[in-house]
């Protein structure tokens, strides 16, 4: 058991490392080649970030339990909004980008949807695997035809003096995240089995924390020197890239050609994703930001919801008490919530009307 839990903390530390490395030299590279913020934010440093995700994954369905892969993809999009925009923005509050509004938010959105709308069939086969891939592609390719389209120089100048130390921190950073990812594997795989709790728990829970990892350094530290964009964006960008790109290839990768999802995950875990994903949208549009109250009420649903995991998994009886405190603590919040929209929607209107007076 100590055996176990000493080569999670391990590979959880590798792949932190790993991706660090990674982000680094991407990010030194994007620099370079003179593109946006948010652009780096949404594509490389949600790629770097996200691998740790693809490569426990493909070691998940490679071992034979698929269940881990699910919940580790799962669990990474709903801790990425929950957890990392809900420390973000208790650190400080996160201003939103317009574009993130008209075009990432849209898409991460239709992401969750899409995939919950494949996954009615308790599957995903090779053909919607191949379309969450190639949906993925094009998703990159628009965002860097308006990241040209809307560029501006920030004069930021990459850590690095010459290309060929981003080259070589990619190439460690790809290491340390495979092995990272294989050790934290098998430690998740042996503490399951010796307390007995599912690998799908383990997956949402654990793994998929240790997996955010990289997101939540990369994410807390932009927004600490105010570079929300990159938060924002990273956050985003790494939902965008789990569901279309990460879960698309693992589709690909399984030898009988569809990927099995657990019926827990279809009544559980993946409305809770698509909801955690649909109430970005009003957030992120009062004031254009995310204050700290909201930041707030993030962290502590997804401590609900881990709560509520552990105990449906482990049959404790107490589930009904647990789940009428979620209840009232959701609708306390989407009543604030929609006040505060609906204010901020009298706010812009009286500031449009002023402006045409004058």
């Amino acid at each position: 058991m100590l055996h176990a839990v000493v080569l999670l903390i391990i590979g959880c530390a590798v792949l932190l490392w790993g991706a660090d490395q990674l982000v680094k030299g991407s990010s030194n590279i994007a620099l370079r080649l003179g593109l946006s913020s948010l652009f780096i934010g949404v594509t490389i440093v949600a790629f770097g970030t996200s691998t740790p995700e693809l490569t426990v994954s493909l070691i998940s369905i490679s071992k034979g339990t698929p269940e881990l892969a699910i919940g580790n993809i799962i669990g990474s999009n709903i801790a990425n909004i929950l957890v990392i925009i809900g420390i973000c923005a208790t650190i400080k509050a996160l201003v939103v980008n317009k574009q993130v509004l008209r075009f990432d938010l849209p898409v991460t959105i239709a992401s969750a949807l899409l995939l919950w709308f494949f996954s009615r069939d308790g599957r995903l086969n090779l053909l919607e695997g191949i379309i969450l891939t190639l949906t993925f592609l094009l998703y990159i390719f628009i965002s860097y035809l308006l990241a040209k389209k809307s560029f501006e120089d920030t004069h930021e100048q990459p850590s690095s003096k010459k290309p060929v130390y981003d080259i070589i921190a990619i190439i460690f950073g790809l290491a340390g995240l495979i092995g990272g990812s294989k050790i934290a594997v098998i430690g998740a795989v042996d503490i399951a089995e010796a307390f007995g709790v599912s690998k799908l728990l383990i997956g949402l829970t654990v793994v998929a924390i240790g997996t955010s990892l990289p997101e939540i350094a990369a994410s807390s530290v932009a927004t600490y020197k105010g570079k929300s964009d990159i938060a924002v964006g990273n956050v985003l960008g790494s939902n965008i890239t789990n569901t279309f790109l990460i879960l698309g290839i693992c589709a690909l990768y399984c030898d009988d050609g569809f990927l099995d999802i657990d019926p827990t995950v279809l009544v559980r875990d993946l409305p809770v994703m698509v909801g955690a994903t649909l109430i970005c949208f009003p957030i992120f549009f009062t004031k254009y930001a995310v204050v700290r109250w909201e930041g707030v009420f993030l962290l502590s649903s997804y401590i609900l919801y881990v709560a509520n995991c552990a105990m449906h998994d482990t049959v404790v009886h107490t589930t009904s008490i647990l789940n009428q405190v979620t209840f009232y603590f959701t609708i306390f919040f989407a009543i604030a919530l929609t006040i505060s929209f609906c204010l901020e929607l009298v706010r812009r209107y009286r500031r449009k009307n002023c402006h045409n007076k004058i």
